[in-house]
């Protein structure tokens, strides 16, 4: 798989690290260490805020169902370079989010490359140490090594889509040592769209 971990950290991999963390736009505040060891689902939202309604609810389930085992953390972080900081905060205060939400976050290489094209959501999946489990690329499942795993519904983050992305979510949980990953303190709240 493609190795994000860094090298000699004995504390354990966490997405964030390195990270500027004063552009959060919404959702529970979000420190390097809630994602520590952690299994860790990167949303990358391109902007198109109508298309939060149809993946954001998922999202939420998923960081629902999986949260409490304190080893699965949901991170989104918001693409559109045209929006302000002041903007997009103002929008974002529309949702209610049990995930941290990011502007503009540098995530870039925790991407497979994605044909041109394409839009909606756009989200990878990392292990514990940072490897890419899969990436979802707005209707298909590509593992580490870009090969497809699954062809869904163009656009739709549903059916056996989410299917597959729970079972690989349990996967990876399943093979982290128990004594590895600590419960986060992020308060958990539902959606509201």
């Amino acid at each position: 798989g493609a190795s994000t971990a860094r090298a000699g950290d004995d504390d354990g991999f966490s997405v964030l690290d390195g990270k500027s963390l004063s552009n959060q736009l919404a959702g529970p505040k979000a420190e390097a260490d809630d994602y520590r060891g952690k299994v860790t689902l990167i949303v990358y939202w391109d902007g198109n805020y109508n298309s939060a309604d149809g993946w954001m609810p998922e999202v939420e389930k998923l960081q629902k169902a999986y949260y409490e085992t304190g080893k699965f953390m949901v991170v989104a972080t918001q693409t559109d370079t045209e929006e302000s900081f002041a903007d997009l905060q103002s929008f974002a205060e529309g949702f209610v989010l049990n995930f941290p939400l990011f502007q503009r976050m540098d995530l870039k290489s925790y991407q497979i490359a994605r044909p041109e094209g394409l839009v909606g959501p756009l989200m990878t999946l990392l292990d514990s140490e940072g490897e890419i489990l899969f990436q979802y690329n707005s209707w298909q499942l590509f593992d580490a090594d870009g090969d497809v795993l699954l062809n869904g519904s163009k656009g739709s983050f549903s059916g056996k889509t989410v299917t597959m992305v729970e079972s690989k979510i349990e996967e990876a949980i399943e093979a982290i040592p128990a004594e590895s990953a600590l419960l986060g303190d992020l308060e958990l709240v539902e959606y509201e769209g």
